[in-house]
């Protein structure tokens, strides 16, 4: 197996975990798990217009890009995830429960 075959098995196994963290002033996002996390994302909290309950489209499939709807996705399985509407930006966070996840988000922004 070369190098190539090595980096494909690190990346199947980095994108098998997906955290979302509460930072303090932003939320961070991010594949893979500690020590090695890779693909990270921050997204400020006062940047946060508002947020939603949502579904992602069976097009949008899994792991990181965008959306056919427009906005970023992030998600590993599943189509359940959080709609986070920012100043520049929507962002699709897959979760396996949107619910907490949406009043966590709702509690932050109203704090700003």
């Amino acid at each position: 197996m070369g190098f190539s075959g090595i980096f494909v098995i690190f990346l199947a196994f980095g994108f098998q975990h997906l955290q979302v963290v509460d930072q303090g002033n932003y939320l961070t996002i991010r594949f893979g798990k500690l020590p090695l996390p890779f693909c990270s994302r921050k997204l400020i909290y006062k940047n946060i217009i508002k947020v939603e309950i949502g579904r992602t489209l069976l097009l949008d499939g899994w792991g990181i890009h965008h959306s056919i709807r427009g906005g970023w996705v992030w998600n590993i399985w599943g189509r359940d995830c959080v709609v986070v509407y920012c100043e520049k930006e929507i962002l699709r966070i897959g979760t396996d429960d949107p619910a907490m996840l949406c009043t966590f988000l709702e509690t932050k922004i109203g704090q700003n």
